[in-house]
């Protein structure tokens, strides 16, 4: 027995043709890197949340989290695009964070 049904698809789209499935948790683990061109993640987001999504479970780094030298720019890390990050950032609040080895 499973506990819910876990769709696996093109979230960019998925979302889009079936907002029914934005009343669902939103799980993405490590969606992308940042030198994806695509930004799927981010299409996927937006579209989560433009279909009324409010829960996203995001297993990756958190830009503000990354640890960066004195001086040095800020770093996204390895775990998702620079416009997911932003998005994640502005429209969704963190409830809470598990650092993962």
């Amino acid at each position: 027995n499973t506990f819910g049904e876990v769709c696996r698809a093109d979230g960019r789209t998925l979302l889009r043709d079936q907002p029914a499935l934005c009343t669902r948790s939103l799980l993405l683990i490590w969606p992308t890197a940042p030198e994806d061109e695509t930004e799927w993640d981010a299409e996927c987001l937006q579209s989560y949340y433009q279909g009324g999504g409010s829960c996203v479970i995001y297993a990756g780094e958190r830009t503000e989290c990354v640890p960066v030298k004195e001086g040095a720019a800020a770093d996204l890390g390895v775990t998702a695009s620079a416009r997911f990050q932003s998005f994640l950032h502005k429209h969704f609040q963190l409830e809470d964070s598990v650092p993962l080895p």
